[in-house]
């Protein structure tokens, strides 16, 4: 009978074990899932942080576009307007000699001179300054969302993976 009762007496020590250890497990398993939730929800968080970030690249990266779009119409533009200017001198310098006074012919000369001085001096600088700073900003978007592009994939394939 002794031998019984030291035997259930294992037995019954065996059993709070176990029980501690099940309650201990429980709690490890209820950690990992608050973890596991969190770094979910740290990973939704981080999408949608890629997410606005790559919108605000496609945009910058469309309104760059839509100013070197606008650089090249304009830079077209003033080349069409020197020529016409060119061309119409040229055509008024050839009647010159039958009825165009020496001194208008002049004035065209001059005012065609300052309109190139002027391009020169002002507008050709200006635009080389949007085309410069059009560069910078796209550059700077780039460098800026890079990382974070890398963190993305870098996650989705070790997700993916698993």
């Amino acid at each position: 009978m002794g031998k019984a009762h030291a035997w259930a007496g294992e037995h019954v020590k065996q059993v709070e074990k176990l029980k501690g250890e099940l309650e201990a497990q429980k709690r490890n398993k209820e950690a990992l899932e608050a973890r596991g939730s969190e770094a979910q929800n740290k990973i939704d968080a981080l999408n949608m942080k890629l997410e606005n970030l790559q919108k605000i690249n496609d945009e910058q990266k469309i309104r760059i576009h839509k100013t070197e779009h606008s650089l090249q119409v304009a830079e077209e533009e003033m080349m069409k307007a020197n020529f016409e200017v060119n061309s119409k001198i040229k055509d008024l310098m050839e009647v010159h000699g039958a009825w165009l006074p020496s001194w208008l012919a002049a004035h065209l000369v001059h005012f065609q001179l300052v309109v190139a001085e002027h391009w020169n001096k002002h507008g050709k600088p200006a635009m080389d300054i949007v085309v410069k700073k059009a560069l910078e900003k796209k550059a700077q978007a780039h460098k800026w969302a890079e990382p974070h592009i890398e963190t993305v994939k870098m996650y989705m394939l070790n997700h993916m993976s698993n």
